[in-house]
């Protein structure tokens, strides 16, 4: 039946077998201008003849059709509209026709007013019945749609009590739904899954949702995860908080979050091995260098391989460094310099000679951090090489042993990205001959092309104590 239309024509059968009540109800269409296209059944024989030949908007049938009752053609009907037409004392076959499906009646008056009512009934009749459709319609596409949605669908009350369920995937419930409607979480779930779906109640009846929580179940076809979202609603029937949950199966996800976290884990043990090894390589070829050092009886041989030892082991150093601290994508600048700023000091200071730290966190990848720390190693090694040269001389002859201060700043630019690092000591300063010198001397030169690897430049400090900064970006 097309939905209905006030201006539109509506198809109606009148089963009646009482002529002058024909006459009386095809007069009153007349006289009211109703848009109806009325055909006419005499009995119940002719009632069927027309029902079988075509479908009707509504159907108005007397009781009594001289060879039955209206009652013989229910099946007939089908689900087609049909008003029951009874006479004055017939209220009980109305209300059994009602039983039998008749959408309604109205009541023959010996005056016929009943006629005066028809546009309205007629209208009525026809609204509610197409309002029902509509209904129905809306409900089957909602049923479609929670179907295709696999997830489980719950509704609770704040005490955890079930009232209603839907979904397609009846195969992921704990017990089934005729076993849990009525019953309380606690009596269905395990403890800890029902304390999950608990917490979630409350967190939506406080602040009208809850998302993310997460239970384990152990169903038949092996542990399932479920992650939980709860909506709070109002039933209109008695006004008590009622909640929606969608429990949706997550299984597969956290077993691919497992897998990728053991993946992870694996990386990161064969990353350490990897720092673990090279740092070990690193420190067997300083001792060959340093046996080749005590091998060798020419001083400057001795300094030079020196001096690669020490420039090895602050690559060495780093990769302990990340080794220790199972971080491989990058490394605290200022605890990895401190490390070989400290380690220079140890191996070779003299006399009286302080190391001065001032050190800001700063996480950079390695591809900084190699080359800083060998800069600092070749600025530090200088600062004990040529500020306090005179020192350990000075004290194998028991003169004063040299005094004074390496200090080593890490620290950000002001109004800007950029850091700069800073090595600077209160020794002999710079001598006059300092920038012929600095052409000539190899940890100078690697200081600088370190310089402009990491995208800065060597400055050099104008005053009486020897400083050499660099600023860079890091990165």
């Amino acid at each position: 039946m097309p939905a209905f239309n006030a201006a539109s024509v509506v198809s109606l059968l009148l089963i009646e077998d009482d002529l002058v009540d024909e006459m009386a109800f095809l007069k009153a269409v007349k006289e009211q201008g109703l848009p109806y296209r009325v055909r006419v059944a005499r009995s119940v024989a002719q009632a069927r003849s027309e029902l079988a030949g075509q479908a009707f908007d509504i159907i108005l049938s007397d009781y009594n059709l001289g060879d039955g009752t209206c009652f013989d053609l229910i099946d007939a009907f089908g689900a087609q509209l049909v008003l029951l037409v009874a006479g004055m004392g017939e209220e009980q076959i109305a209300v059994r026709a009602l039983e039998l499906g008749v959408h309604d009646y109205m009541l023959k008056d010996p005056q016929r007013g009943y006629l005066k009512l028809l546009k309205w009934r007629v209208a009525t009749a026809l609204q509610q019945t197409n309002l029902a459709r509509q209904l129905h319609a809306s409900q089957a596409s909602l049923r479609a749609t929670l179907d295709a949605v696999p997830d489980l669908l719950f509704e609770l009350d704040l005490q955890g009590r079930y009232h209603d369920y839907h979904s397609a995937r009846s195969d992921l419930l704990a017990a089934p739904a005729e076993v849990f409607l009525g019953k309380l979480v606690s009596d269905i779930l395990p403890s800890a899954a029902a304390a999950v779906v608990m917490a979630s109640l409350e967190q939506a009846d406080r602040e009208g949702f809850s998302i993310g929580q997460q239970m384990r179940l152990d169903l038949a076809q092996g542990p399932m995860w479920f992650e939980l979202s709860v909506v709070r609603k109002v039933d209109a029937a008695s006004e008590q908080s009622r909640f929606v949950v969608l429990s949706r199966d997550i299984t597969a996800r956290k077993q691919s979050e497992e897998a990728l976290r053991q993946s992870l884990q694996d990386k990161e043990a064969l990353l350490r091995e990897v720092h673990h090894r090279v740092k070990n390589n690193l420190q067997v070829i300083t001792s060959l260098l340093r046996l080749e050092a005590g091998r060798s009886s020419l001083p400057q041989t001795k300094s030079v391989l020196d001096a690669m030892q020490g420039r090895i082991r602050s690559m060495a150093l780093l990769h302990e460094t990340l080794y220790r601290s199972g971080v491989f994508a990058g490394s605290d600048l200022s605890v990895y310099l401190a490390q070989v700023a400290t380690q220079v000091f140890r191996l070779s200071a003299s006399g009286r000679v302080r190391l001065t730290l001032d050190l800001a966190p700063l996480k950079v990848g390695l591809d900084l951090a190699t080359p800083c720390g060998l800069l600092l190693n070749e600025l530090v090694s200088n600062c004990f090489k040529h500020g306090f040269a005179s020192g350990a001389d000075e004290a194998a002859q028991g003169g004063a042993l040299s005094e004074g201060e390496v200090r080593v700043s890490l620290q950000p630019l002001a109004g800007g990205p950029r850091w700069r690092l800073t090595v600077s000591d209160t020794g002999a300063g710079l001598p006059a001959d300092f920038e012929a010198r600095r052409e000539r001397s190899l940890g100078l030169q690697l200081v600088s092309d370190l310089a402009h690897q990491i995208g800065g430049q060597l400055e050099v400090g104008a005053g009486p104590a020897a400083e050499f900064s660099v600023s860079f970006l890091p990165r």
